[in-house]
């Protein structure tokens, strides 16, 4: 249940952003009588049914939110929510897109979810989602993105590389000079048509290093793998490792609670599926 909590407070931290993008996004659009919705990476179930049920035209057939994690699906599922919100567990980015979830929607939502996607495979399992003419908004962090670039500095180490080899190659999302024309390139290949898109470098939230900790805590999927007996070890690495890797000192324990500025660079993202 901790774990349930971190993800409260992680859509909390990044909420009032998610919820003016989409704010925008529902001004500029005409949603469809009996629409299907899908909110990917639904995490706690707070966005999903306290504030996009509320924001989308009452006349919406369903909506349905996705996450990864079994332990906020099942939580999600506790919920008292209106009939037409469900929930289910499934990966974005995996290669068997369910059958049923196939040209199924005609508006998709996701915030803050992909810049831990480890592929490329959602842009195309979005295309693959969408009903012809159907529309997406999606908002995450590029260019940085700490607790990966921690594993993938700690695979390096002979302790801690049996555990988390596989993020040896990580690459922070669109990181790269040439940002612009990479997404351009990614949804181009999808088949997914570019309707705007736009790289915010300067968001930033004002939080204290313990709520950093409990964020990143919430997003931490590889802890289950790490030895009982080394478990401590491990979380205390990779607090080190993310202090290395921010300038920002996580390992003093009197000063966790001094406020901070956490940079989240912010791509906005809206595209449509053509006929």
């Amino acid at each position: 249940m901790n774990q349930i909590f971190r993800q409260v407070k992680l859509s909390a931290f990044y909420h009032d952003k998610a919820l003016e993008t989409y704010k925008n996004f529902l001004a500029s659009v005409i949603i469809p009588k009996n629409a299907s919705i899908m909110d990917i990476g639904c995490g706690s179930g707070r966005i999903t049914s306290k504030f996009l049920h509320q924001m989308i035209p009452a006349h919406y057939k369903e909506l349905v939110g996705i996450d990864i994690d079994h332990s906020n699906i099942e939580y999600c599922k506790t919920l008292k929510v209106d009939p037409r919100i469900s929930f289910e567990q499934m990966d974005i980015d995996t290669k068997e897109l369910p059958v049923k979830f196939r040209n199924r929607f005609d508006i998709l939502f996701s915030s803050y979810c992909f810049m831990y996607a480890r592929t490329r495979q959602w842009i195309s399992n979005s295309y693959d989602l969408l009903k012809p003419n159907g529309e997406l908004i999606y908002l995450f962090k590029y260019n940085i993105n700490p607790l990966y670039s921690a594993y993938r500095e700690m695979s390096r180490k002979a302790e801690w590389k049996p555990y988390i080899n596989d993020f040896a190659d990580f690459v922070p999302i669109y990181s790269g000079d040439n940002r612009n024309i990479e997404l351009k390139n990614d949804f181009h290949k999808s088949g997914l048509i570019l309707i705007s898109h736009e790289f915010l470098p300067d968001i930033a939230f004002r939080t204290n290093k313990i709520e950093v900790l409990e964020l990143l805590g919430a997003m931490n999927r590889v802890t289950y793998r790490i030895p009982a007996d080394k478990k401590e070890k491990f979380i205390q690495a990779v607090q080190q490792t993310i202090s290395d890797i921010t300038n920002i000192d996580f390992m003093d324990k009197k000063k966790l609670h001094e406020e901070i500025q956490w940079k989240c660079p912010t791509v906005i993202i809206h595209a449509k599926k053509m006929i």
